[in-house]
C-alpha cells in the first residue's frame, strides 16, 4: 500500500561553494519551518568558526561564512548532523 501523503526526503544540497569561506546551501527541512530554522540558527551560532548565518525561509536554503581554510564539505557535515539530515549532491 503506497501513501501519497508521505514527508519528503530531508536533505542538504550544496547550492554554491566556489567562493572559498561562503556556502549556499538547500535543506529541505527549512522550507518555511520557523522551528528548524530557529534551532539551527542557534547550533551554528554556538559555533564560533561560523561568522554569519542567513536562512531563508521562502527558499529553505542557508547561507553561511565561515573560515577559508575550512572545507565546505566539513561545514555541510555539521549542518546535517545538527539536523539530523542527510547530505546530498550539488544541484545545478
Amino acid at each position: 500500500m503506497s501513501s501519497d501523503t508521505a514527508e519528503p526526503a530531508m536533505s542538504i544540497a550544496v547550492l554554491h561553494d566556489a567562493v572559498p569561506g561562503r556556502l549556499r546551501l538547500r535543506v529541505t527541512s527549512l522550507y518555511r519551518s520557523p522551528a528548524t530554522a530557529a534551532r539551527l540558527e542557534r547550533a551554528l551560532c554556538d559555533d564560533h568558526t561560523i561568522s554569519v548565518v542567513n536562512i531563508d525561509l521562502r527558499r529553505g536554503s542557508v547561507l553561511l561564512n565561515y573560515p577559508a581554510d575550512q572545507t565546505s564539505g566539513h561545514i555541510v557535515e555539521r549542518l546535517a548532523a545538527c539536523l539530523g539530515e542527510q547530505a546530498v549532491d550539488r544541484q545545478r
